[in-house]
């Protein structure tokens, strides 16, 4: 190596050290300050860690809605102005206040199926909703009595509205979406939160019996329950003669447990009733696949 080449390696390293010396950056940092700034570091990573954002479980909301005393159709408001009062009843509009909960992004309002649409009724569907309900074949394997007039299906109606107004869980209008008529009425209804527990019925108009409605029906209300509703158990109750819709129940899913003797006292008539059950674990690889 050249004379020349020492000289100027010797200045660069000069040049290094001179640097090092001026500057902190350049400065080798202690033991105890390279052990604190990696603390520092990992500490900071599990912090944003714990922020970052999670799915949080449903919110349930309570709310305040109004009840008037007097009108007797036992509907709830979201405030007195709501209220109309009825000119046939000494209706004061003395209110009660009602304390509700809505259990925040649970109820879903419309579902679809491969053939049906389920949505909340209107008072637009009015006339054929009646017929549903003033059909005495339909009534014959129903827990309701047959409407004589469209003021009883008004006020069905209204029930329903009322009860998607305060989060309630409530049957649907069950619409064929190639033809968007109605052919059944069905979904939830005693739904009893804290043993995750819930019912479910339907009426399917006689007209439209054998297309296998009731199946796909029943089949969407008991993925909708166990999703969306997380209940751990569907209950269903149908009369000891009708054989279809016990047929039905069996193909969802859905076993016999009980026996109820003369339960629903129907037109001065003691009805008697099976119970069928089904159990999410009955289902877990369904739901896992479940479009609902």
């Amino acid at each position: 190596m050249s004379i020349l080449s020492l000289t100027f390696n010797h200045k660069q390293n000069t040049m290094k050290q001179s640097m090092t010396k001026k500057n902190p950056l350049f400065q080798p940092l202690p033991l105890f300050a390279m052990i604190s700034s990696t603390l520092i570091m990992i500490g900071t990573g599990v912090a944003t860690l714990t922020t970052l954002p999670t799915t949080s479980p449903a919110q349930v909301i309570t709310k305040k809605r109004y009840e008037c005393e007097n009108c007797g159709s036992r509907l709830v408001f979201n405030n007195p102005a709501e209220h109309k009062p009825d000119p046939t009843k000494n209706n004061s509009k003395n209110f009660n206040t009602v304390i509700v909960k809505i259990t925040n992004g649970r109820y879903r309002h419309v579902i679809e199926t491969d053939r049906l649409l389920l949505r909340e009724v209107t008072m637009n569907d009015l006339e054929e909703v009646n017929k549903i309900y003033s059909n005495p074949e339909n009534e014959r394997s129903s827990v309701w009595k047959l409407h004589t007039d469209k003021e009883k299906t008004k006020e069905k109606i209204n029930s329903m509205i009322n009860n998607y107004r305060i989060g309630k869980p409530e049957h649907w209008i069950v619409c064929d979406k190639k033809t968007n008529k109605i052919v059944a009425i069905g979904g939830m209804f005693g739904f009893v939160p804290a043993h995750r527990r819930i019912t479910m019925g339907w009426t399917v108009d006689s007209n439209s019996w054998g297309n296998g409605y009731a199946v796909e029906l029943g089949k969407a209300c008991v993925e909708y329950a166990m999703k969306f509703l997380n209940v751990n158990r569907v209950d269903a109750v149908v009369r000891i003669n009708n054989i279809a819709s016990r047929k039905v129940l069996e193909k969802i899913g859905l076993s016999y447990t009980t026996h109820l003797r003369q339960n629903w006292r129907l037109k001065d008539e003691f009805l008697s009733h099976y119970q069928f059950v089904i159990l999410r674990k009955d289902i877990e690889k369904q739901l896992q696949k479940s479009k609902v």
